[in-house]
Formats: structure tokens, C-alpha cells, sequence
């Protein structure tokens, strides 16, 4: 089992190599998994999720790119 790691801001703006204003915006925006405690007073982020939505952004490659246009999926 994945063992669940909480980080804070500041650590998952450095985990994800952006500001904290910039984290704030994509958590406004809803691009990133977050949670907040029962008040809403203090957020946190589970390191494993970041790192997981980090890699559902890959850009395909050349290669990969030719062989789906040449099997018609694109």
C-alpha cells in the first residue's frame, strides 16, 4: 500500500515547481487534488496524489504520434 504522505502548501508548490500564488490559483480552479479540514480554515495536499495528477499531462511522442496517424486514430 501507498503510504499517504500530507504535505502543505509550501511543499507542494515546490513539489509541483510553481509559487504558492500559482498553487493557490490552480486549487481556486480545481486542477489540483486538495483537501481542507472540517472548518475550512487550513488546507493540505497527499503527495502521491500530486505526483500521480503530475503524470496525466504526458505529451506523446513523435513516434507515438506517427503510428496512431498511420493506424487512422488521429
Amino acid at each position: 500500500m501507498t503510504e499517504k504522505r500530507i504535505i502543505g502548501n509550501a511543499e507542494a508548490a515546490k513539489l509541483l515547481g510553481v509559487t504558492e500564488s500559482a498553487l493557490r490559483q490552480m486549487r481556486y480552479k480545481h486542477t489540483i487534488p486538495y483537501y481542507k479540514n472540517r472548518t475550512g480554515a487550513r488546507v493540505y495536499y497527499l503527495q502521491n496524489e500530486l505526483e500521480d495528477w503530475m503524470l496525466t499531462t504526458r505529451v506523446a511522442t513523435t513516434a507515438e504520434v506517427e503510428e496512431q496517424a498511420r493506424k487512422g486514430l488521429l
